[in-house]
């Protein structure tokens, strides 16, 4: 085995490690995330929350190189029963058709169950613009939001990971049983196996962008 390829086999290994710490690790911590008091909650908690008020106060538009649009992420200021505590939310335009009036009042007390994520990371993020919408609903935390969505995105990495992860085990056999002789180069056993390669590594890609 040729230095060329033990190189290539050891990148291989550091890029599954690292996919499957950031994917399916992650992921999984997420899930599985321990619910805390929403007064004493910190970042990656899991809060439990019952809203009775919600107003759309950011929107963030993703783009694929800046030109293709991908997906948008909506932040809502919401008030819990006792109207006294307002919590920064991230969820979808659809949880907000569904269960409030275009005033932004509750049809019915909404229960949420969102994880604290740091919005240090967030591009388009803008603290000064949301409590400029704020007035007397009050401010939000400069550092973190809770993220009702976190159940779809925590699933969402986990399948990117194995994805992932099988593209480049995918790969390594190929080569492996290229060099073994088992398979012949530009064979349809190679072909088929770098289209199934390519396939698993676009859909990590997709979902990646997704999330």
């Amino acid at each position: 085995m040729s230095k060329r390829v033990k190189f290539g086999l050891v990148v291989a290994a550091l890029l599954a490690i690292l996919g499957f710490y950031f994917t399916i690790i992650k992921g999984i911590s997420e899930l599985f995330a321990e619910t805390a008091d929403p007064d004493r909650a910190s970042r990656g908690d899991v809060i439990e929350y019952r809203v009775l008020f919600a107003k759309e106060v950011l929107e963030i538009r993703h783009m694929l190189f800046g030109i293709i649009p991908t997906y948008s992420e909506r932040f809502y200021i919401t008030t819990n029963e006792d109207g006294l505590n307002s919590l920064l939310v991230r969820a979808d335009e659809k949880w907000f058709e569904e269960n409030f009036t275009s005033d932004g009042l509750a049809k019915s007390p909404v229960k949420i169950s969102a994880l604290i994520k740091s919005a240090s990371s967030k591009n388009g993020f803008s603290v000064t613009s949301i409590n400029a919408q704020l007035g007397s609903l009050g401010r939000v935390d400069a550092g973190q939001y809770a993220d009702a969505e976190y159940v779809s995105e925590a699933t969402l990495k986990i399948i990117s990971g194995i994805l992932l992860i099988t593209s480049i085990i995918t790969c390594v056999l190929m080569l492996l049983l290229v060099l073994k002789g088992v398979l012949k180069k530009g064979g349809a056993g190679v072909s088929a196996m770098a289209i199934a390669a390519i396939i698993q590594m676009a859909g990590f890609i997709i979902i990646m962008f997704a999330i």
